[in-house]
């Protein structure tokens, strides 16, 4: 697992970044739908008792979301918040920076 820092203040889990991406490939999106599609995403092979947890757990990382106002949610939809300016709509090119931190080993 990986957490990345966005937006200098917050960190943001590998769950969170997988919520993130497929909301902006779906757009606004009504909430109980976007947990049913992301939990079978993620769970494909899910027994059915347990579909309703994780659909569960991925409404509560959405609400943690909301309220870092990385999502926003108007009358059960929910979407990208428009003021983050993530580009959705046409091809980009992302540029990686990657840093190791090598340690001295003793002979």
């Amino acid at each position: 697992m990986y957490e990345i820092s966005f937006r200098k203040k917050d960190i943001l889990s590998e769950f969170d970044l997988n919520i993130l991406t497929l909301l902006a490939l779906t757009k606004d999106i009504e909430l109980s739908k976007f947990c049913t599609k992301m939990t079978k995403l993620l769970y494909p092979t899910i027994e059915t008792e347990k579909f309703a947890i994780k659909s569960q757990t991925i409404r509560n990382r959405l609400s943690k979301l909301m309220k870092k106002n990385y999502v926003t949610k108007k009358n059960g939809v929910i979407t990208l918040n428009k003021d983050l300016n993530i580009v959705t709509e046409r091809n980009m090119v992302i540029t990686y920076n990657f840093y190791t931190v090598e340690t001295n080993k003793k002979k």
